[in-house]
């Protein structure tokens, strides 16, 4: 269900604070639907594991469990700030609202790090299918065309700039990437390394 924009809320903001509310209304009434007020009761008790089963309560009914996303690699000399899962709803925030594109969501690991005092972000989200994961790939070279430009071509991957701000999105096939960074040496060492699967 969209929510509209809130006048002065960005919109990564307003939806960790209103769609749970909407999203999980909507959740509560197929939960209902479903097995009634039983099913409500356990559904405290074993929770959605990912806002995709929240925003899709037949893959919740279907077991479609979120995939674990790892990633071994790590930039040198870094310091990791903070890792974690952005999950359907974010992705979705990230392309500029309800898009379509998100739905094929399987999994997804963000993790920045400080290097040598500038900041670097790798995202790597996996999808259900190959056709889902172009798409998703599709998608999000579009939306940051729309705020950073047509970019340049580097391998298997787009790059937009707004300095002092790199961003590439792609890499190769199995998984969507996006990293960025305000450290140009830390970027183009994670292009390199991440070209490969």
């Amino acid at each position: 269900l969209p929510v509209p924009p809130i006048e002065g809320v960005p919109a990564v903001l307003r939806d960790q604070l209103v769609r749970p509310y909407v999203d999980g209304l909507n959740l509560a009434r197929a939960l209902h639907a479903r097995g009634g007020w039983d099913a409500l009761r356990e559904a405290w008790s074993r929770p959605p594991r990912s806002t995709e089963q929240v925003l899709h309560p037949e893959k919740l009914f279907a077991g479609d469990e979120p995939r674990q996303v790892a990633s071994r690699w790590a930039p040198e000399p870094g310091k990791l700030l903070a890792e974690g899962v952005l999950g359907e709803l974010l992705a979705g925030t990230l392309l500029g609202g309800d898009s379509p594109a998100t739905a094929g969501w399987g999994g997804d690991l963000y993790r920045s790090w400080d290097v040598s005092g500038g900041t670097l972000l790798v995202w790597q989200s996996v999808w259900d299918t190959p056709t889902d994961e172009a798409e998703f790939r599709e998608a999000l070279r579009t939306r940051f065309e729309g705020s950073h430009g047509v970019g340049a071509q580097k391998g298997s991957f787009r790059v937009f700039t707004r300095a002092p701000w790199r961003i590439a999105v792609g890499g190769p096939p199995g998984a969507a990437l996006l990293v960025s960074s305000d450290a140009s040496a830390a970027f183009e060492a994670a292009l390199v390394a991440l070209s490969h699967p």
